[in-house]
């Protein structure tokens, strides 16, 4: 006889709630079976949950969540793949997380490694590092720190950073984006108020060998806009600065300062003939 008490995660006739092989002691799980938040998750080694809902949840290992992961607080390492929504207050991320549903999370995303999101994502703020996808919108009310190899859809951040590989199907817009962008970044549009973007730098190797890295942008609409190292097919801004490097198509303001490097109009580019460098 029980005398009321829950049973244990390892008794076949308790709830299929929970999976969880742990080396660390924790809350027992077993009273969120029928949906109230339990005090804590703890997930070591290989672990499979059909949900998630805690006021904690932590991972070390390799854990496969069917449908949605709920917590005030979300800390992952190792890999972790969640079949539905992502909700929480906030997210540290010390390795490979996969989200099938919409990620909504009040506070801060934070970590390095990898961030791949099949639906939206909604965050007050994001500092990550590393692999970046989201095929759907993202959203970020506060600051956006995005560094490494990083693909989105689209983007709406309050200030926004963007360093590595970036590609951008659509656009992004914010009151103020400071770019970096490596070689063969792709960027739809980008509308701001105030717009910092920096190329790639032609190195003395790619001379040599005749390269020319190029991050192109089809579209730049902002008040203040300064850009270097990049090809943008139109700029529209009241302010304009041209850094080295640039080929811009088409200009709709008035370019306040223009490097003797970059061009302005439409050229036609071809392939050096064999054999002759440039």
């Amino acid at each position: 006889m029980h005398h009321g008490r829950p049973p244990s995660t390892e008794d076949p006739a308790g709830p299929r709630r929970v999976n969880v092989v742990s080396a660390v002691p924790a809350p027992p799980v077993a009273a969120a079976a029928a949906g109230s938040r339990g005090p804590a998750v703890v997930d070591r080694g290989v672990v499979r949950h059909d949900r998630v809902d805690a006021v904690r949840w932590s991972t070390r290992g390799t854990v496969k969540v069917v449908g949605d992961a709920v917590a005030d607080e979300v800390v992952l390492a190792g890999v972790v793949a969640i079949g539905g929504a992502l909700r929480a207050q906030r997210v540290d991320l010390r390795g490979e997380l996969q989200v099938h549903g919409p990620v909504d999370v009040a506070g801060a995303i934070s970590g390095r490694q990898e961030l791949l999101a099949t639906a939206g994502v909604h965050a007050g703020e994001v500092d990550l590092r590393g692999t970046i996808g989201v095929r759907g919108v993202l959203t970020v009310d506060g600051r956006a720190s995005l560094v490494g190899r990083i693909h989105l859809a689209s983007a709406s951040v309050g200030l926004g950073r963007l360093e590595g590989v970036v590609e951008i199907d659509d656009r992004i817009g914010g009151p103020r984006i400071d770019a970096v962008l490596r070689t063969g970044s792709r960027i739809g549009s980008i509308v701001a108020k105030e717009l910092v973007v920096r190329g790639p730098v032609r190195s003395v190797v790619d001379r040599a060998f005749g390269r020319t890295p190029e991050a192109s942008i089809d579209r730049i609409e902002g008040d203040r806009v300064s850009i270097t190292g990049v090809d943008v097919a139109l700029v529209r801004a009241p302010e304009v600065r041209i850094g080295p490097g640039c080929h811009v198509v088409a200009v709709e303001g008035r370019i306040v300062a223009a490097h003797p490097s970059s061009r302005v109009g439409p050229e036609s580019r071809s392939p050096p003939p064999y054999g002759l460098r440039r």
